[in-house]
């Protein structure tokens, strides 16, 4: 001022605006003798600081199916993501938006895994944005052995002088008539080492373990034997040698032993082996 010192006063006069706002500033400026004047400027904010916070994901879980092959693996037993510590530069009130989102990986009917993933959003006023993600491993697993609903039966079978093969090889395809059921799966059989001991002749028995496997590799066992006995006697022909007449010597001497007169013959045959003949007079 050309007659002396000013004094500036500055008002602050909040206005309407989007997102942070805006206000005006004025500036009244008075020297000493009262003349004054006054001049505004408008004041635009900008916020472009996303909010900040943390988060916390629930732990990992592992569950083993139950007898109908499922396990509860829902969010509210075990637990969702939570947030804590919101801050933000303007706002008091962020928006906080939670959502899960799975992704299930099937290892063998009855078990598996799901990847649950975790999307936290906070959302100020300026829509700036902060996202965070967390995933939590939930593992389910089949440890229920398949169900032997029927055993495996022995089986004794004639002996036909050939191994029976056919009759071994029938049994085992038909599992020795064992029978099994599984809560989740499927079952398949297998059996252990079927090669028959050596008896008599061309018998012989083996005891076998069949083993019933679900998809995931529990297993049950049933034991059974297999047994090829021969009841069946040999088969014989005899013939005897021919009748004779002898006349008596000067000395009464006649030889009749079996070496003179002739012997039996016989011819024997066994289906399961070899037969021995056995002749006494």
């Amino acid at each position: 001022d050309a007659c002396g010192d000013v004094t500036v006063t500055i008002t602050d006069l909040g206005g309407s605006g989007a997102c942070a706002g805006s206000y005006m500033r004025t500036y009244h400026i008075e020297d000493e003798c009262g003349n004054e004047t006054e001049v505004s400027q408008i004041i635009n904010l900008t916020d472009d600081v996303a909010p900040t916070f943390t988060i916390e994901c629930p732990a990992d879980v592992a569950l083993n199916s139950d007898e109908n092959c499922t396990a509860d693996t829902s969010e509210e037993t075990h637990g969702t993501a939570t947030y804590d510590m919101v801050m933000d530069n303007c706002d008091d009130d962020v928006d906080m938006q939670v959502s899960s989102d799975d992704v299930v990986t099937e290892i063998c009917e009855g078990s598996y895994t799901i990847a649950r993933t975790f999307t936290i959003t906070g959302t100020d006023h300026c829509n700036n944005v902060t996202t965070k993600t967390c995933t939590q491993t939930i593992t389910v697993t089949d440890i229920t052995a398949p169900s032997i609903d029927t055993e495996a039966s022995d089986l004794t079978v004639e002996c036909d002088g050939a191994g029976n093969t056919a009759d071994l090889a029938g049994w085992l395809a038909d599992n020795g008539g064992a029978e099994a059921s599984d809560n989740c799966s499927a079952v398949t059989f297998s059996h252990s080492d079927a090669t028959l001991s050596d008896l008599c002749g061309a018998t012989g028995a083996v005891t076998v373990t069949f083993t019933a496997s679900d998809d995931c590799g529990n297993t049950s066992q049933t034991t059974a034997t297999f047994t090829i006995e021969d009841t069946t006697p040999p088969s014989l022909s005899i013939e005897g040698p021919a009748n004779q007449d002898l006349e008596q010597n000067a000395t009464c001497d006649l030889d009749t032993s079996v070496e003179a007169l002739g012997n039996v013959t016989a011819t024997a045959g066994d289906a399961c082996g070899s037969a021995s003949i056995a002749i006494s007079p």
